[in-house]
């Protein structure tokens, strides 16, 4: 799923299959200051400025880290809690930042 932010906030309902659980990596891409991704009114905090062409990817739940262009590391830090897992219910997920330049927001679910 990949949604183009053109303001400061964007709400989201992710589906997961019935029954199931799923993962979810992030990756957020251009400009932008102090992303907020929130799911199930759990706020994960990136407390990071992002400058065009770069990209912030959280995949394993916790662990962050900033890629430049050249995807060398910039920075990389931890999330104060584990990325909540998605459930088969409708999922609401909402995203916000500052001064957004050609933001992107991937989600990609992970099924067990």
């Amino acid at each position: 799923m990949k949604v183009r932010a053109c303001g400061l906030l964007i709400i989201l309902s992710v589906a997961v299959r019935t029954g199931e659980k799923a993962a979810l990596e992030i990756e957020l891409c251009g400009a932008m200051i102090s992303p907020v991704l929130t799911i199930a009114d759990r706020a994960l905090r990136f407390p990071v400025t992002l400058k065009g062409g770069e990209r912030l990817l959280c995949r394993n739940g916790r662990k962050w880290a900033v890629l430049d262009a050249n995807r060398v590391k910039v920075v990389e830090g931890m999330l104060n809690e584990k990325v909540p897992m998605l459930i088969s219910d409708p999922n609401r997920v909402s995203f916000s930042c500052g001064a957004p330049n050609r933001a992107q927001v991937k989600l990609v679910k992970k099924y067990d």
